[in-house]
C-alpha cells in the first residue's frame, strides 16, 4: 500500500484525512470520487496514491452541501 512522504503529509490530505474531515467512510468517499459527485484529487502518484489539499476539501464539502440541499 503506497504511503504519503513526510513533505506530501505537511502538504496534502490522505484519503483517511479526508474521510474523517467530511465524516464519511474511505469507501463512500472512493464511492463518490468515482460518481465524480466530489472533484478529482489533486495529486495522484504513479503509485495510486491521491492527495488532496486543503481548496479541494473546501469544494467537496461546498459538493455534498449541494447535494444534500437538493435531495428530498
Amino acid at each position: 500500500m503506497p504511503r504519503p512522504t513526510l513533505s506530501d503529509r505537511v502538504r496534502f490530505f490522505t484519503m483517511t484525512d479526508v474521510a474523517r474531515e467530511l465524516e464519511l467512510t474511505i469507501a463512500q468517499v472512493e464511492r463518490r470520487l468515482e460518481q465524480e459527485i466530489l472533484p478529482p484529487p489533486t495529486v495522484v502518484r504513479r503509485s495510486g496514491l491521491r492527495l488532496f489539499n486543503r481548496a479541494w476539501l473546501d469544494a467537496a464539502r461546498a459538493q455534498l452541501q449541494r447535494k444534500e440541499s437538493i435531495e428530498p
